[in-house]
């Protein structure tokens, strides 16, 4: 499956200028063996905040490519142009996740299962994103498939990533009151604890020319940040 590396924190001015450049750090992070993409955002709710994704073919190879000059210059830039220390966490998504970073806006939602590592609990989380997810072929104004993982490193297990992309916020609300999602988000809600629901505006600094993945028809997915 592929590998996401997440990195968000609050940037000086300079970084929230196009990073996209022949020469630039993500660039030349984007060329190493196995990256799938590499995206550069703002929040919408708070524009200081900026976000960079990193995908990857496997662990595996995004591991070795920690061991190589590439990523150390990147995260030495993204360390120079930083005002506090950043968040970072990493996990497996279902599958290539560039539908919803490439789409207008992207909700990234991270929650956790209120009873972590309760077989009951789980199976109902997971039964509501199941059906999340047969949801956003209902509903306008998304770009499935919504893609999702466990992460590690977010305390105890029990912790998940959601990417979602939307034609807009206002988009995103409407869908989320539509019955082909409400039921099944309020399953999610039930089952969890949000620890964050933010909206970024992406812009795809590498992605290879090649399609890896197939188009689908716009629908939508939402968990409120009111949980």
């Amino acid at each position: 499956m592929p590998f996401i590396e997440l990195i968000s924190f609050v940037a000086t001015d300079f970084l929230h200028e196009d990073m996209s450049g022949e020469d630039s750090p993500l660039t030349l992070l984007g060329a190493s063996e196995g990256c799938l993409d590499v995206v550069q955002g703002r929040q919408i709710e708070n524009s200081s905040q900026v976000y960079f994704i990193t995908t990857w073919k496997t662990y595996d190879l995004y591991d070795s490519a920690t061991r190589e000059g590439g990523y150390a210059s990147f995260m030495a830039y993204l360390m120079h142009h930083t005002i506090m220390d950043p968040c970072v966490h990493h996990f497996e998504v279902d599958g290539d996740p560039h539908q919803a970073l490439a789409a207008p806006v992207t909700e990234i939602v991270i929650l956790r299962c209120k009873s972590a590592g309760d077989w009951g609990w789980d199976q109902e989380l997971f039964s509501g994103i199941k059906g999340a997810k047969k949801g956003l072929n209902m509903v306008q104004g998304s770009y499935p498939p919504l893609r999702w993982g466990e992460v590690t490193d977010i305390g105890d297990s029990g912790s998940y990533c959601m990417f979602v992309g939307w034609d807009s916020v206002q988009a995103h609300f409407r869908a989320v009151r539509e019955q082909p999602l409400q039921r099944h988000v309020n399953k999610i809600r039930q089952t969890t604890s949000l620890i964050d629901a933010k909206h970024v505006i992406f812009k795809s600094i590498r992605r290879p020319k090649e399609k890896r993945y197939l188009p689908e028809r716009m629908a939508g997915f939402r968990i409120h940040s009111s949980l």
